[in-house]
């Protein structure tokens, strides 16, 4: 059974876009919420750091992949589970 990678590939990112969405109401609801120290806001800062990190890294990879690829999803299961 072979999947078409695009679908692989748009699940993922609409993953990222999901948590991306949550880490910004997360963020302004410490920020809102939290102390308004230099430590919350640090924390906040690095929470978004890294967020934003992973979105970069994953559109430089979503935009340099090949799309018409196809994944056999069997010989991925086989490897995996060590069927034989």
């Amino acid at each position: 059974m072979t999947l078409p990678f695009i679908y692989i590939l748009t699940g993922w990112f609409v993953i990222v876009g999901v948590f991306g969405l949550i880490a910004v109401l997360a963020s302004l609801q410490m920020l809102r919420c939290g102390v308004r120290e230099g430590g919350t806001q640090g924390y906040t800062l690095a929470f978004m750091m890294v967020g934003l990190i992973v979105f970069l890294s994953s559109t430089a990879y979503l935009v340099h992949v090949d799309w018409t690829q196809t994944v056999d999803a069997q010989a991925v299961f086989n490897s995996l589970m060590n069927v034989r």
